[in-house]
C-alpha cells in the first residue's frame, strides 16, 4: 500500500474539509437507470484462478482484495487518492487527484459501504469482497463506483469487477463544464480499463513476485495515527511534494476572486494547449493572450510587436481577426491549412505564442518556441485530416464539424489562458478555500 508519510498542511486541510461535505446527489431518491439520465457501466477483468473452494490465503483473491483495499489498482497517471490509512475503510474520506493534459484536479469522495459476503448467482456460489465510494459536493460527477473481487467456488475463477453509475454534476465554470462534457466520459472509461489492466498485472506480479516488484501485497499495513497516504504508491514522492507545495500557489482570492479555480502552474501545458489551438484557429491564441495582457494577467514581453499587440487597438484587432477566422474557416474558398503557406503561418504563430508563455513564466523562451511550434504543427495536420474524414464518413457536413472544432479550440484556449503560472518557491500565500478543482505544480 502507499506508505503513510507526512504531507503538507494544505493537503491535510483539504482532506479534513471533506468531513463536512455531503453527497452531491440524493442517494435515497435517485433511480440509477439510463432512463433517468444515469450512465451505467460494468467492467470485468479475469484474474489468475485458484483451486475450487474458499479463497486461499496466498491466492489471487486475497492479493486482489489487498490491492482494492489500498486503492493500488488505480493508474497513477490518471488518478491518485489521499486518505487517512489508520481510519476504518467504511469511514474513509478520499481526496482524489485527477490528471488530464498536464492539469491536476482535486475532488472528494466518501466510502459508502464494504461488502464481504457469499452470494448465490444462478445456483453458483461466489465469494465477494469490495467497497464503493460516492461523490461529494464539488465533484465533477455524481454517482457511485463499486470495486469488487469475486471468486466462483465451483470453478476457482477469480474476477475483478467495477460497477459505475454516474452523470455530470453541476459545474459553475463554463470552460470546465464544456471540457468535462467533451472529455469526461472518455476519461472515465479510460480509468476503468486501465484499472482492470493494472489489477491483472499487479495480481500476477504478486503471485510470482521477485525482488524488484513494485508492490508487495503480503506486506501488512502499518499506518501511524494522523499521517496521510497517497495511493497508488508508485511515484508517491512527487505527489507528496506537489501536495505539500499547495500553500505556495499564489492566489488573489482575498482581494478579488480569480475567475478560474484551476491555476496551471507550469508553462509547458499552457504552451502545448495554445500551440494546439493555433493549429485549429491561428488567430485565437493571439486574441486570448491579448485580452489577458490588457487586464494585467499576462506579460507580453518587451518587444515592439508584443507591446503593440497589448494595446487596446491591438487587442481589438486580434479579437476581430479571431472572430472573422471563425466565419471564414467555413467558406469553401479557404485554402487547405496543410498547404505550405498556411501551415508555415500556423507553426510561426505557435512558435511566438509558446515563447511568450515561457517568457511570462521566466523560463527560456526557446523551449516554449519549440513546444508551441510542435503542438501547432501536429494539431494542424491531425485536425485537418480528422475533419475531412468525419465530413466524408458521417452525415454531418464539413461546416458542422467546423463548429465543433471552434468549440474545442475555444475550450482549450480558455483553459490555458485562465490559468496562472507557479510562484517562486519562497512566495507563500493562503491555500484555496476548497480542494475541488485545485491544480498543483506538476
Amino acid at each position: 500500500m502507499g506508505e503513510a508519510q507526512p504531507l503538507g498542511d494544505a493537503a491535510r486541510r483539504a482532506l479534513d474539509e471533506l468531513h463536512d461535505k455531503g453527497l452531491n446527489f440524493d442517494l435515497q431518491r435517485c433511480q440509477f437507470t439510463p432512463e433517468n439520465g444515469w450512465s451505467v457501466d460494468d467492467y470485468r477483468q479475469p484474474l489468475p484462478s485458484e483451486p475450487p473452494g474458499r479463497p486461499v490465503s496466498d491466492g489471487s483473491w486475497q492479493v486482489a482484495r489487498r490491492l482494492i483495499r489500498d486503492y493500488e489498482f488505480a493508474d497513477p497517471s490518471i488518478i491518485r487518492a489521499v486518505y487517512y490509512p489508520d481510519r476504518p475503510l467504511e469511514q474513509r474520506d478520499m481526496l482524489l487527484e485527477g490528471r488530464f493534459l498536464g492539469l491536476r484536479f482535486y475532488f472528494g469522495c466518501r466510502v459508502g459501504g464494504v461488502n464481504d459476503e457469499l452470494r448465490t448467482i444462478d445456483a453458483r456460489h461466489v465469494q465477494v469482497w469490495g467497497w464503493n465510494y460516492r461523490t461529494l459536493q464539488g465533484h465533477l460527477e455524481m454517482g457511485q463506483m463499486d470495486y469488487e473481487v469475486w471468486k466462483w467456488l465451483d470453478s476457482g475463477g477469480v474476477e475483478f469487477r467495477i460497477h459505475v453509475v454516474s452523470k455530470p454534476a453541476h459545474i459553475p465554470d463554463p470552460v470546465v463544464r464544456l471540457g468535462f462534457r467533451v472529455f469526461g466520459r472518455a476519461m472515465q472509461r479510460r480509468f476503468a480499463r486501465h484499472a482492470c489492466q493494472r489489477m491483472a498485472q499487479l495480481t500476477t506480479a504478486a503471485l510470482y513476485r521477485g525482488p524488484g516488484d513494485e508492490y508487495d501485497a503480503e506486506r501488512p499495513a502499518s499506518p501511524q495515527s494522523g499521517q496521510l497516504t497517497v495511493a497508488p504508491a508508485t511515484d508517491q514522492t512527487r505527489t507528496q511534494r506537489r501536495l505539500a507545495r499547495n500553500a505556495a500557489v499564489p492566489t488573489t482570492r482575498e482581494a478579488k476572486p480569480h475567475r478560474s479555480q484551476i491555476p496551471m502552474t507550469t508553462p509547458f501545458p499552457r504552451a502545448l494547449l495554445l500551440g494546439a489551438v493555433t493549429g485549429m484557429r491561428s488567430q485565437l491564441p493571439i486574441a486570448l493572450l491579448g485580452l489577458e495582457s490588457s487586464q494585467g494577467r499576462f506579460d507580453p514581453g518587451r518587444s515592439r510587436l508584443a507591446r503593440r499587440l497589448a494595446t487596446p487597438s491591438g487587442v481589438a484587432a486580434a479579437v476581430l481577426a479571431s472572430v472573422g477566422e471563425l466565419f471564414v474557416d467555413k467558406l469553401p474558398v479557404v485554402p487547405d491549412r496543410t498547404r505550405p503557406g498556411p501551415f508555415t503561418g500556423r507553426v510561426a504563430v505557435g512558435t511566438v505564442v509558446g515563447a511568450a508563455v515561457y517568457q511570462h513564466a521566466h523560463r527560456p523562451a526557446a523551449y516554449g518556441a519549440v513546444v508551441g511550434a510542435a503542438a501547432a504543427a501536429a494539431s494542424t495536420l491531425a485536425l485537418a485530416r480528422a475533419r475531412t474524414a468525419l465530413a466524408r464518413r458521417t452525415p454531418l457536413p464539413d461546416r458542422a464539424w467546423g463548429v465543433v472544432e471552434d468549440a474545442l479550440a475555444l475550450t482549450l484556449g480558455l483553459l490555458a489562458v485562465r490559468s496562472r503560472p507557479a510562484a517562486p518557491h519562497n512566495q507563500t500565500t493562503p491555500p484555496p478555500a476548497s480542494p475541488v478543482l485545485s491544480l498543483l505544480p506538476g
